[in-house]
């Protein structure tokens, strides 16, 4: 039987080394787990080097982008982990393939590229983990500017030379019967060109800014993928900022509270919330006109509730986040030219029925106290028509409040990284200034 088998080769006889090419195997074996696992240990060393330095980044990740950066540096350790065993298996297949010293000069080879990579391009892990985690992989032209500047328009022409679609920020014009007072753009200007986000809810039902940043993203997505540009345009500045930097998470609504607050609205008048706004977070009430009782009233409720101002949680969020990559376009006009355009915009408007649509809402059983009927000339006329003042009175009123709305929507987009342009600028080279951004991203 012993004879069988060592004549048979399976093994060599008693006393007789082994051939020089088994031989060879069998230390080449014992060497590659060697160097697999030198190879291995190489890689943790560099996963500890880049360790090393994204911690320097930590701090910086975790203001910038929050949540995100945490999740970037978790894909960063899959990546890294997934290096090291790829890095380890290889070296293995090295050693069986090409025997152990070129399998060892291949490793320290490796081993080198792979520290040369982290010194020199140390941050790329976690740049595009966040790019993942992020999404900006979505692009998107953003065209905003005050009341009556032409930003439509604007949106309009870029549509049209780009394919793309519009994506309405504008938080009036979600509301359905309210139209010329919204300055929604007309059925021939839909028909060019395909809205989104216009004529969502009923005057009498709610709608937010959490809501426009979920419906908006999927829209913006929605066209992203089918490769037709998304022009996001409209003057609600804090609609802009939150689509494309997130929102912070805030608590949810109390109904008693809430409650409370509005009946303090109805005895002591709206004015009164907004003072007692003025007095707890000064900041937040500056942004907010002392009509807007929606805004006054949240705002109020997210300091009792959490103790701590809007403002505050507005910094802490910052808006550091960045869910698209934009190219943020604002137009720019002189404050005399914007005033003089909104006088001019209130008697077209005026001219074109915004009296008898505002009658017809209020006889549609939409009452004066409702959010969107306390907006800009809806307040004014639905004032004339209950006999608070004349309709003069009320044009004039309209033409005010609209001018001070125009002066605080600069101020809020002075703040954004925005690229300002001329009303006048040749559309073509803007539309060629567009199409790059998007080709090159």
């Amino acid at each position: 039987m012993t004879k069988a088998v060592t004549e048979g080769g399976c093994l060599p006889p008693l006393g007789r080394a082994p051939p020089e090419g088994n031989r060879a195997k069998l230390n080449g074996a014992g060497v590659g787990k060697v160097v697999t696992i030198l190879a291995i240990w190489a890689a943790g060393l560099g996963a500890a080097a880049q360790f090393g330095k994204i911690s320097v980044l930590y701090d910086l990740l975790a203001v910038r982008y929050g949540d995100h950066g945490a999740v970037a540096l978790g894909l960063m350790v899959s990546v890294v982990g997934l290096v090291g065993l790829v890095f380890g298996t290889t070296a293995g297949i090295l050693v069986s393939r090409v025997g152990p010293r070129r399998a060892m000069v291949a490793a320290l080879v490796m081993g080198a590229v792979v520290s040369l990579g982290q010194a020199v391009l140390p941050h790329w892990p976690v740049m595009m983990a966040l790019r993942v985690v992020e999404g900006v992989s979505h692009l998107a032209i953003v065209v905003v500017g005050p009341t009556a500047s032409g930003k439509s328009a604007l949106a309009m022409a870029l549509s049209e030379r780009l394919g793309g679609e519009i994506v309405s920020a504008d938080s009036m014009q979600v509301y359905r019967h309210m139209d010329i007072g919204t300055a929604k753009p007309t059925r021939e200007e839909r028909a060019r060109v395909r809205h989104h986000l216009i004529d969502v809810v009923n005057p009498d039902e709610s709608f937010n800014v959490a809501q426009f940043k979920e419906l908006a993203d999927a829209t913006v997505r929605k066209l992203s993928n089918a490769g037709r540009p998304a022009i996001v345009t409209g003057g609600t500045g804090l609609y802009v900022k939150v689509l494309l930097h997130g929102i912070f998470p805030a608590p949810k609504v109390d109904p008693d509270l809430r409650r409370r607050l509005y009946r303090e609205s109805e005895v002591y008048g709206p004015e009164y919330l907004h003072e007692r706004l003025v007095l707890i977070d000064p900041s937040a009430a500056e942004k907010i006109a002392r009509t807007d009782l929606v805004r006054v009233v949240r705002a109020l409720e997210i300091h009792e509730q959490t103790g701590i101002p809007l403002s505050e949680h507005q910094l802490a969020h910052s808006f550091h986040g960045r869910d698209y990559e934009a190219l943020h376009l604002g137009l720019d006009l002189p404050r005399d030219t914007l005033y003089r355009r909104v006088e001019e915009r209130v008697d077209q408007m005026m001219a074109d029925g915004f009296l008898d649509e505002v009658k017809s809402l209020l006889d549609r059983g939409f009452a004066a106290h409702l959010k969107p009927m306390q907006a800009l000339g809806y307040k004014q006329l639905a004032e004339h028509l209950g006999g608070e003042c004349t309709l003069d009175e009320a044009v004039r009123k309209t033409k005010r409040e609209t001018k001070r709305y125009a002066k605080r929507q600069l101020t809020w987009f002075k703040s954004d990284p925005i690229e300002w342009v001329d009303p006048k600028s040749d559309l073509d080279a803007l539309a060629a200034r567009c199409r790059t951004f998007l080709e090159n991203r």
